[in-house]
């Protein structure tokens, strides 16, 4: 432990590993296990999510970066969840994506809410908004 942040408890390999769902529909025991061994994190977000762009340059900063790829795994996921709307409407994924989707808008006003009470300029905050990003690309 002489390695980890004062006040920041660290989990063994072993404890993540045995914590974590051991498959998944993306990700892999395979994948599970390297997180846990300390990979790098941006070859393992690239093989499980191909369509994420700019990973590496994304991580070169860690601090600003993390933040950054969190906004893109959840225009992912909220692509996916649009996704689940086309098709046949007899499928669990149309409410699950519409609860999905639900959190991600009260996400999106939490940050409007509280940009504006910082009276922060659009340029700062609006790179962090979900469904402005979707519907411009």
């Amino acid at each position: 432990m002489g390695d980890s942040l004062p006040g920041i408890s660290t989990i063994s390999e072993e404890e993540l590993i045995n914590y974590t769902l051991p498959f998944g529909y993306h990700v892999g025991d395979k994948d599970v296990r390297a997180i846990a061994a300390g990979a790098d994190i941006s070859t393992v977000v690239e093989r499980i999510y191909p369509n994420i762009p700019n990973v590496n340059s994304l991580l070169v900063e860690p601090h600003s970066g993390l933040p950054r790829l969190e906004v893109e795994l959840k225009r992912y996921l909220m692509e996916q969840c649009l996704a689940a709307f086309i098709g046949n409407p007899f499928h669990i994924g149309v409410p699950l994506a519409y609860l999905v989707l639900s959190d991600l808008e009260i996400q999106d006003l939490t940050v409007l809410i509280e940009a504006k009470s910082l009276l922060l300029p659009d340029e700062e905050f609006m790179p962090y908004l979900l469904k402005v990003q979707a519907l411009k690309g």
